[in-house]
């Protein structure tokens, strides 16, 4: 076996996407849904009709991961 290499970062085990979207109803203001849809092709949706929008919402929350990340290490 190879060497376990510690993310730094929170992990946990798979979670139904329904409770995860049923969890959060009333908590957002704007939501972007980035996955899979039941035949396996890319599914995004998003509360705005703004692509610059969703763009920024992709790409700030790419930093704040990144940053999360870096501050874990």
């Amino acid at each position: 076996m190879g060497d376990v290499i510690e993310l730094g970062i929170p992990t946990k085990g798979p979670i139904e996407p329904d409770k995860v979207l049923e969890a959060h109803i009333g908590d957002c203001s704007e939501v972007l849904i980035l996955g899979y849809n039941n035949e396996g092709d890319f599914f995004a949706a998003s509360s705005t009709g703004d692509l610059k929008e969703s763009l920024w919402l992709i790409e700030t929350f790419k930093a704040k991961i990144i940053a999360d990340y870096l501050e874990a290490e």
